[in-house]
């Protein structure tokens, strides 16, 4: 007759929490790898854009979760791309009054792109075809970014800070 004893249940439970530990540790290890190689792989396609279209100084844009919506799933979003270019060049642009920001040491405009599509087409089309190319990867650019952030991405790359809305 074999006699099987069973483990007490604080090893069972050591051995669950080691597990979990693990498991955790593989995720940030995970999430710290999608985040480097999401900024630099990003990084190279936002310079591609710069590249094209030196008047741009930077690209500025948000990215959420909506704390609520009207009764449906709150789902994580990266809202419209806006072109940030100089001042001067914005002079005559409808414009709502907010968009003022500084690169550097020059005074420049933040653009939507509808305003912007009128005067800069060719940039419109760019940005938009950048927007559309990030909006399929809104899980890398949210662990790569954070949630409730707002970005501002230029050549020299991506300052991050946090974003407050409704």
């Amino acid at each position: 007759m074999t006699v099987t004893t069973k483990k007490p249940l604080t090893t069972q439970t050591d051995s669950f929490a080691s597990k979990l530990a693990e498991l955790r540790d593989a995720k940030k290890e995970y999430l710290d790898k999608i985040k480097s190689f999401g900024k630099a792989a990003l990084g190279e396609r936002f310079q591609l854009f710069f590249n094209e279209h030196p008047e741009v100084r930077a690209i500025y844009w948000t990215q959420y979760t909506p704390y609520f919506n009207d009764g449906e799933a709150c789902v994580f979003g990266v809202n419209e791309f806006e072109a940030v270019i100089p001042s001067k060049l914005a002079e005559g642009m409808a414009l709502d009054g907010d968009e003022d920001m500084e690169v550097g040491d020059e005074e420049c405009t933040r653009v939507g792109s509808w305003t912007l599509g009128k005067k800069f087409p060719a940039i419109n089309n760019a940005l938009n075809q950048l927007q559309k190319d990030c909006n399929e990867l809104d899980d890398v650019m949210e662990d790569t970014f954070g949630d409730h952030v707002r970005i501002v991405a230029s050549p020299k790359g991506f300052d991050v800070g946090e974003y407050e809305h409704d």
